[in-house]
Order: structure tokens, then C-alpha cells, then sequence
């Protein structure tokens, strides 16, 4: 049992479940009063603590969310509705990270705000919402999220719901490389993960969307796979031997794209031979900083 879920214990919450669904991120599930909550954390980095449309939700939500501040040791960056599926969610956002990158992000209703109703956004901590208002980057958010739209369920051209395709195609190689890495062990826990999703879980999912949750999971980090896949193919020269399709996954030239991932991951373990440095170069790339002294100079192709 994880150390936020043993504060939850203390305050008479039950843990209904953990997971481990990230390099360092776990997902609880807590209930009290019949009514359920679920917290993405990371400890010292980032927490999202979310509950349903419940009567009282509010005060509920703020009830849990002074353990997670205790948990985290700072107040939480922000608060905001929105509806992921067919009822409102209420979520509370710890950053310790970047806040203020992340703020940049919702207020701009990037990543996963694009794709969803989205309402009601209160800032914590002096934060004001018009200091972090980016039309431009609202904008780029919007395109991004309309691939999904025009290309549904195009492998290589479908993000999915696991991609930040905006960071994908501004991405340098190396960036391509981690977001790479990055849903490739998402893909691999979450096949090791694949039955532990409860009877009711799976149930909702099915009737919403035809799929257990461990299968929905699974397709959206393959789409996403894909995308970069297709991304990284378009940027360094690496054939696409079909035409993408729904069918069935992206084809590439395997053999190229082999040779290159293990050139960016070789010259990586090298310049960061530890779990400590590794997760430095990557708490930089997700921060939206500069990594190009982490890349390689020279060409994959005659290395």
C-alpha cells in the first residue's frame, strides 16, 4: 500500500484498488460513503485527484483533496470540471514539477482538455488565468485534436487518447525517441495488467465503448505508438511500406527503425548510465526544456 493511500486509511477512506500505471505514477481508486475517488500520483512530482457528480461533491472533493496537500506538502495549482465520458468530473491538480507549465496547458485546453467539455477553472496560489492565456498555443492544441477527428482510428495518423500530439510533432528526434520509450513501457504494463480491471469496470466500458478497459487502454497506447512511429519515420527518412489504415498497425521499414531506436537508446544509457539521470533527461523533455545536450551528433544510419 502506497504512503498517500495509508494517509486515506487513517481518515477512514477505503482503498479499493491500486495500479501501477507509469515509471513512477500509481492510479487508487478510494471510496467512502459509497461514493468513489480516483488519484493519479506521482510522489514529489504530480497528483490528480478526481470524483464524480455526486451531491456534495464539492465539499467531498476538497475534504480529500487536504490529504493529498498533506501527502504533496503544497496546495493544489488549480480545480475544473470536466466530462470525460457522459457525466461531469470534478478534479483537483497538484504540480510540483512545473506548475506553471502545466497551468499553460489547461488554461490553453491542451492534452487530454482538448478533447473533452471542459468548464468551471479556478486557479490556486496567485495564479491568474489571463497571465497563462496563449491563443496561438490554443490553437496549435485545437489541430492536433482534429486528427483524431478526420483520421478516427487511423493507425500512424490517429494519436489516440494516450498523446500529447502537439510535443509529438514538435518533437526533436531524441524527444521522439522518449515519447517513443515512454508508451512502449505504458504498453508493456498494461499487458501485464490486462486482468486486473474489476467485473463492474469492464462492464461500463463495454456498454460505452465496446471494449473491456485493459482492451481501450491497450488501443489507444497502440494508436499513439503508431502516430509517433509514423512521426519519427516522416522526420529521419524511414520508409512507410503501406498506406495507413484502420485495419490493421502501421507498416514501416522494421530493420531502419530498429537501427535507429537503438542508436538514440545506446548513446542515452551511456550519457545517463542511471534510473536517476535517466528521469532527470526525462522531467526536462515533459517540462518542455531544451535536451539537445542529451542527443547524439552523428548519424544513425552509418553509426
Amino acid at each position: 500500500m502506497s504512503e498517500l493511500s495509508k494517509l486515506f486509511v487513517k481518515q477512514k477512506y477505503h482503498i479499493a484498488r491500486e495500479m501501477q500505471v507509469g515509471p513512477v505514477t500509481t492510479r487508487i481508486w478510494i471510496l467512502k460513503d459509497d461514493i468513489s475517488y480516483m488519484i493519479d500520483v506521482s510522489p514529489s512530482q504530480t497528483c490528480l485527484l478526481s470524483v464524480g457528480d455526486c451531491p456534495g461533491w464539492k465539499k467531498r472533493l476538497m475534504t480529500a483533496g487536504k490529504i493529498c496537500t498533506e501527502f504533496m506538502g503544497v496546495e493544489p495549482i488549480c480545480r475544473y470540471d470536466a466530462k470525460p465520458s457522459i457525466q461531469w468530473t470534478h478534479f483537483l491538480e497538484w504540480d510540483l514539477v512545473d506548475p506553471e507549465g502545466r497551468l499553460r496547458v489547461i488554461v490553453n485546453r491542451g492534452e487530454e482538455q482538448t478533447q473533452m467539455p471542459y468548464r468551471d477553472l479556478h486557479l490556486f496560489g496567485g495564479y491568474c488565468i489571463n497571465n497563462f492565456v496563449d491563443a496561438s498555443l490554443s490553437q496549435a492544441y485545437q489541430d492536433a485534436a482534429n486528427l483524431s477527428k478526420k483520421y478516427p482510428g487511423v493507425y500512424g495518423k490517429d494519436p489516440g487518447g494516450e498523446c500529447n500530439a502537439v510535443r509529438v510533432l514538435c518533437a526533436s528526434e531524441m524527444g521522439l525517441f522518449l515519447e517513443y520509450n515512454l508508451l512502449y513501457s505504458a504498453r508493456r504494463l498494461q499487458q501485464q495488467y490486462r486482468q486486473t480491471s474489476r467485473p463492474e469496470e469492464d462492464l461500463y466500458s463495454f456498454v460505452m465503448h465496446g471494449a473491456t478497459v485493459s482492451d481501450l487502454q491497450l488501443y489507444h497506447t497502440n494508436l499513439a505508438l503508431d502516430f509517433v512511429a509514423a512521426t519519427i519515420c516522416q522526420k529521419v527518412g524511414i520508409a512507410i511500406l503501406e498506406e495507413p489504415s484502420r485495419e490493421h498497425r502501421l507498416c514501416f521499414d522494421e530493420l531502419n527503425f530498429i537501427k535507429w531506436f537503438n542508436y538514440h537508446s545506446e548513446y542515452l544509457t551511456r550519457r545517463c548510465p542511471d534510473e536517476q539521470s535517466m528521469n532527470e533527461v526525462m522531467n526536462i523533455y515533459f517540462r518542455g526544456g531544451d535536451i539537445s545536450a542529451y542527443a547524439p551528433t552523428g548519424d544513425w544510419r552509418t553509426a
